[in-house]
């Protein structure tokens, strides 16, 4: 039996398991081994995927394989790699996937991508990583060699979870062996540490990085790589292409963050902060330093339980997207535009000046603004709404549409160089940014 310890190591091309005849090998890791089958009830082609597990599997094994896989199961998100099947077997347990048609991500990886051409395709991977982390599935092993660009251009993340199934939290062996490919995982998981959603967030910044300068943050063999990773610094990015945005940069450098606390706490914050945020993109220790707010959020009155009003729009649970300013083409007429993040176009001015130009427009704003603790004020100009914050340059919980009346009850905060104000009202509470670049969007109200 001694032999048997490590069941996929046999070929199983050409034989049945179960219902699914075997017709090649298409991956082998140190977990796991996956070949395209044919289903025999079905006629249809599909991945069978041989774990790399005890022989036989003991019981407390095989109940975590049913709990991990029927999360899995029940994602379906377009970008997630459907699981049609499963089957804790005590002697071979398999997991049967759709087949798709395409390429890995990681053989169009080598130059760098336009920041127009990546942006869409980052955006797709991190709603397929939020869905999975929101219905409590972590990757723990994403990268490229996990993504199939389909022939239609869009991506589909495979491999979810397969760690977590074999009871493996650590992605490194005893001995300190990755189990994964280095180039992508998180500090905390090359020390042995459990890996969190801010774990995957990491190698999606790393595969961000990779994708924008045209090679990887660390280089070297296995060893060096784990220390780069735990102790590095990457090159700036700008300074490998000096066509990639500056807050697209620091967005990158913050999901690089080597303790996890000081990146994003999401993969949608990252998403956003893409998106031309510069309020998220900013490094978190400069947030907290510079401007603490007085009073944590507290959800709205009529919110007996639970964080979030059901009154909020759909967009909490969705994210959105990040808010960016056209220049004023007179001093009473301001826009919040969409596409400022949407499709990537445009110069963007060196970090230090814009900047500058930022201190000195939010500070007018808010001075011109004439608003203080007690006042009540309008929502107006913003044209989708404003951005409602747990704190000031936090996590959005909301969005306070045009017309809504809101009564100021703490700030003004200065955080990353834009005014912020806490208020309440009827559709949430929570802190808004009062305008950058000479935007105004409370205005005093009688109401």
């Amino acid at each position: 039996m001694a032999d048997m310890s490590r069941p996929h190591i046999a070929d199983f091309a050409g034989r049945r398991l179960g219902r699914y005849d075997i017709l090649e090998l298409i991956e082998r890791t140190p977990l796991s081994v996956s070949y395209k089958a044919s289903d025999s009830e079905t006629g249809q082609f599909v991945v069978v995927t041989v774990l790399n597990s005890e022989y036989p599997m003991p019981a407390e094994a095989r109940q975590r394989f049913r709990q991990e896989c029927s999360l899995v199961a029940r994602l379906n998100h377009p970008y997630v790699l459907r699981l049609l099947a499963y089957y804790p077997d005590e002697e071979l347990p398999l997991m049967v996937y759709e087949d798709v048609d395409g390429q890995l991500l990681s053989e169009r990886l080598g130059k760098p991508w336009p920041y127009e051409t990546a942006l869409p395709l980052l955006e797709e991977l991190a709603d397929a990583l939020d869905a999975a982390h929101r219905a409590g599935v972590i990757h723990r092993s994403f990268g490229p060699e996990r993504i199939v660009m389909r022939t239609n251009e869009t991506p589909v993340i495979m491999g979810f979870a397969v760690p977590r199934i074999l009871g493996l939290d650590s992605q490194v062996t005893a001995d300190g062996t990755p189990l994964s490919q280095p180039e992508y995982l998180s500090p905390e998981q090359l020390r042995g540490q459990p890996a969190d959603a801010r774990s995957d967030l990491y190698s999606l910044a790393v595969l961000t990085y990779e994708m924008l300068g045209g090679e990887p943050p660390f280089h070297g063999n296995r060893e060096g790589l784990m220390r780069a990773h735990q102790g590095g610094s990457p090159r700036d990015l700008r300074s490998i292409n000096a066509q990639v945005p500056a807050w697209v940069a620091a967005a990158v450098a913050r999901g690089l963050e080597k303790d996890p606390a000081r990146r994003f706490q999401g993969v949608r914050q990252f998403a956003d902060a893409l998106r031309r945020n510069e309020a998220l993109a900013t490094p978190v220790g400069q947030a907290s330093s510079a401007a603490p707010p007085p009073q944590k959020w507290r959800p709205p009155r009529s919110v007996s339980a639970g964080r979030h009003s059901h009154r909020l729009p759909v967009i909490l649970v969705a994210g959105g997207v990040a808010f960016a300013l056209l220049t004023a083409a007179a001093a009473t007429a301001f826009a919040l535009t969409q596409d400022g993040g949407d499709n990537g176009s445009g110069q963007v001015a060196d970090v230090e000046d814009t900047t500058t130009a930022t201190t000195e427009a939010t500070s007018t704003a808010a001075e011109s603004a004439g608003l203080a603790v007690g006042d009540s004020a309008t929502v107006q100009g913003t044209g989708d709404g404003l951005r409602l914050r747990s704190e000031p340059a936090g996590e959005q919980v909301g969005s306070l549409p045009d017309g809504t009346v809101v009564n100021i009850v703490g700030g003004p905060e200065t955080a990353q160089e834009i005014t912020w104000w806490q208020v309440e009202s009827d559709l949430g509470n929570g802190w808004v940014a009062e305008g950058a670049e000479g935007a105004t969007w409370l205005a005093e109200s009688t109401q």
